[in-house]
């Protein structure tokens, strides 16, 4: 009889979890990248080979592209979502360097959006002449029509908007879910690229 019991138990919370997966998966989606990094663990930062080491003929690279145009938003960081976004025309990734680390602009370009959605998603893009880059989730310190350069510290990674713990639980008003949601669209190509590719991250 316990035997029954405790299977029957089991049972219960298997379904009460797959019932609450169902019901988060049917939120509407965001007309944003979301970053919602379900299975999002942040560990410790690992150290990464510098960018000079990175290769052409990864993909995304065109031949002559042997120095980096675009950069990683941390010094140091560890790559808690991969390529994600389909569904809503994005290819982005999520990294993570620590709550509160320094966000750096990726690109020298225009801060040309800085703003919160209708999800408590903070968006700020950066574009140039070549690309636009989306950031999600972070405490952003710069205003829209600012220069910034690349490698200039933008905000501070943060959990804003619709984060998620390991357990699918929101992480709105916990400490919980820190991390960069980044996309890049490439405006001579006419696409998203892969930003692992330039991190040398795959």
């Amino acid at each position: 009889m316990m035997k029954i019991d405790s299977l029957f138990l089991v049972s219960m919370v298997f379904g009460g979890f797959m019932l609450a997966q169902l019901l988060r998966d049917g939120v509407p989606a965001s007309p944003y990248p979301t970053g919602d990094s379900v299975g999002m663990i942040v560990t410790p930062a690992e150290s990464k080979p510098p960018m000079e080491q990175l290769q052409t003929g990864n993909g995304d690279l065109s031949p002559g592209d042997t120095s980096p145009d675009i950069l990683p938003p941390y010094a140091h960081f560890t790559v808690t979502q991969g390529l994600h976004g389909f569904e809503y025309g994005h290819r982005a990734v999520d990294l993570s360097a620590g709550k509160g680390a320094p966000i750096l602009s990726p690109i020298r370009g225009v801060v040309t959006q800085n703003q919160v959605d209708v999800y408590g998603n903070t968006i700020l893009v950066i574009e140039n002449e070549r690309y636009r880059v989306t950031l999600l989730h972070g405490n952003f310190t710069v205003q829209v029509g600012e220069q910034v350069e690349q490698g200039q510290v933008i905000g501070a990674e943060s959990n804003q908007g619709l984060t998620y713990d390991l357990n699918g639980r929101s992480c709105a008003g916990r400490d919980c879910g820190y991390h960069t949601h980044i996309n890049i669209y490439d405006k001579m190509k006419g696409k998203n690229i892969n930003p692992l590719k330039w991190f040398n991250q795959s």
